[in-house]
């Protein structure tokens, strides 16, 4: 996939398993917790983007409706000098996310409990980050709009997608022409993932 993983980043992703196992067990954080299945359509999944984020080494990132941690925490893992702001509703997935960041050791992150069209609009938070992302949480145009209270000026979004319907492509391109922004799509190959992987990338005006 062409991401180099230190051998921190490699312990850190075998604490990550380890937790998501013994969690897991307890609260709904995600249904699949076979290690095989967790590697691959959590972590090298998650990976998928690492490739584009990797042109904004010292980004600030904002993933939005991160669930257990996904994409953001392997993206950090693998590109270390990006800062991480991690949102999502659901409480008890906001413990499990801090406790996988003081397990792990991992700086500058930070998991929040809360709404994306609450958060965004706190001053602390408001047009602060270069990349929001997210990962299967609502079609591309709601989560462009839910992000852009969040990005400064020039900021991109990154999408991660099944392969998306062309209803959802046509209303994304509606969207973005009313904000005067750009979207691609990236097909991309998981290894041992089956079905379809997409990345939209969407480019607000600077």
């Amino acid at each position: 996939m062409g991401v180099a993983l230190d051998d921190t980043a490699v312990k850190r992703f075998s604490t990550y398993l380890d937790l998501l196992q013994q969690w897991g067990k307890k609260i709904n954080l995600t249904s699949r917790l076979d290690a095989e299945e967790v590697l691959v359509y959590h972590f090298l999944d998650s990976l998928a983007g690492a490739p584009v984020i990797s042109g904004s080494p010292n980004c600030r990132m904002v993933d939005l409706g991160t669930g257990a941690g996904f994409p953001a925490l392997p993206l950090k893992f693998a590109l270390p000098g990006i800062r991480v702001l991690l949102v999502e509703s659901v409480r008890k997935k906001v413990s499990f996310c801090q406790e996988v960041i003081r397990t792990t050791g991992v700086t500058d992150v930070e998991a929040r409990w809360g709404r994306g069209e609450e958060l965004g609009t706190k001053p602390e938070y408001h047009h602060a980050f270069d990349w929001a992302i997210s990962r299967a949480v609502g079609p591309a145009a709601d989560i462009a709009h839910l992000a852009l209270p969040f990005l400064a000026a020039g900021g991109r979004v990154l999408l991660y997608k099944g392969e998306p319907e062309s209803d959802e492509l046509r209303n994304l391109d509606g969207y973005c022409q009313k904000q005067m922004a750009t979207w691609e799509v990236h097909p991309v190959t998981v290894p041992h993932l089956k079905g379809a992987r997409t990345l939209i990338v969407v480019s607000f005006p600077a």
